[in-house]
């Protein structure tokens, strides 16, 4: 992508955020007086960490093994990147969550509510998923925003975490991405 290209995404993704930001609390209120018994489970589904990470992280490695081992690495590396970078803004932001604080397990440390690490991590995998795997393009698009959305449904993150987190995402998978595709992560 083009540094023009970066620039024009980050502005519309900044608009989006500031938005989202000014809405957060009628959306939380409107999802905390929502819910449809079969929509919950499916949501319960999408929201959990580990299917998220199975079904757009391990399948996927799995799909690209044969064509391309890099790819591993990549997602991998925007895995990683982006769950560490979402942690570290946690800590300096220290937003609360919409509801009472949870803490990590064996830290104790509080979770604070921005950035959406499932959102940041969904949409980082996203660029390379729907580059390499084209063929289940609108599945991976569709089930990034279903995480992202869960997450609003539920009430454990505001609107603009997982806005923020999504196109945060989406910028160092595309980033990686293009390193990727230059040929500058690794050797051939």
């Amino acid at each position: 992508m083009k540094k023009l290209n970066y620039a024009l995404l980050l502005t519309i993704g900044t608009a989006l955020f500031l938005v989202s930001y000014k809405f957060d609390d009628q959306v939380n209120i409107f999802f905390g007086n929502t819910s449809l018994v079969f929509f919950d489970f499916i949501m319960r589904l999408v929201t959990n960490f580990w299917i998220v990470l199975f079904v757009m992280l391990v399948i996927p490695s799995f799909m690209s093994y044969k064509k391309d081992k890099r790819l591993i690495y990549l997602f991998l590396l925007a895995f990683f990147a982006s769950f560490v970078l979402a942690f570290v803004l946690k800590l300096i932001v220290a937003r609360p969550r919409p509801f009472e604080t949870l803490a990590f397990p064996f830290t104790n440390m509080p979770d604070y509510s921005f950035p959406s690490i499932h959102s940041m991590v969904a949409f980082s995998l996203l660029p390379a998923l729907v580059r390499h795997l084209p063929k289940q393009k609108i599945f991976w698009v569709v089930f990034a925003f279903l995480v992202g959305f869960s997450r609003i449904y539920f009430g454990v993150h505001f609107l603009s975490d997982v806005v923020f987190g999504a196109i945060a995402g989406y910028l160092i998978g595309h980033f990686l991405l293009g390193l990727h595709e230059k040929g500058k992560l690794w050797a051939k």
